[in-house]
């Protein structure tokens, strides 16, 4: 059995944030943007799982602090605009978007009584991929976007000395949006698919600390499809 309490002393997590970002659009509704940032988390809230006998417990609680730092790329740009002696409408329609993330966050512990190390934090992810296709046709009223996530291996729950730390996998998850309007754009009809590829999803305990899910090597605790 598993049961998720709250926890009446948790308190505020402050965060201090810096950011640069540099932003190039070349053409009307494209752009390339790169930005770097840093943050600063007081008290941070995580959560937690303890076990008590046969029942396992998730919970909140707050860490002295943590930290996070990254880049992140974002593009946005028009097939079409990078053919300039013969127009096409197909490509004129077609676009690209998506972002790249890596981002580097660790959670100080060295002040904790039987614990001293660090780690990422909580449902932080090492790097985040997100990119896709939009084709809007001009003439007909009708579009389709596709868009990839893909997130590297982040901590779904942290553990303790006598039960260890479960991890989430990375897996690709796909999404894909059909509209079309009608009655001069007055009625739009949409038609929504979620995660196409419905790849499983494994939460672990690594046991070989490689951060990735090992069948037959690593303690698989939650294995799901959506």
């Amino acid at each position: 059995f598993t049961f998720v309490t709250g926890n009446p002393n948790l308190t505020r997590t402050k965060i201090t944030n810096a950011d640069l970002r540099y932003e190039w659009h070349p053409v009307g509704g494209q752009m390339i943007s790169v930005t770097g940032f840093f943050k600063y988390f007081e008290n941070p809230i995580e959560k937690i799982l303890y076990p008590a006998g046969s029942v396992r417990i998730f919970s909140y609680l707050n860490v002295p602090s943590a930290y996070s730092v990254g880049a992140e790329l974002e593009y946005r740009f028009n097939i079409g605009s990078f053919i300039k002696k013969k127009h096409c409408r197909f490509l004129d329609d077609l676009s690209f978007t998506g972002n790249f993330a890596y981002i580097h966050s660790e959670v100080n512990l060295d002040n904790v009584a039987g614990v001293n190390q660090r780690r990422p934090l909580q449902g932080q992810s090492p790097y985040i991929i997100n990119t896709g296709f939009s084709y809007n046709d001009s003439k007909y009223d009708f579009g389709i976007n596709l868009m990839m996530n893909y997130i590297g291996p982040r901590i779904f729950t942290v553990g303790n000395v006598s039960y260890g730390t479960i991890w989430e996998n990375p897996r690709f998850i796909m999404d894909m949006q059909i509209t079309k309007t009608f009655l001069k754009k007055k009625l739009e009809l949409r038609l929504n698919f979620s995660d196409l590829l419905a790849q499983t999803a494994y939460y672990f305990q690594d046991a070989n600390g490689n951060n990735t899910y090992d069948d037959g090597v690593d303690n698989k605790m939650i294995a799901r499809r959506t």
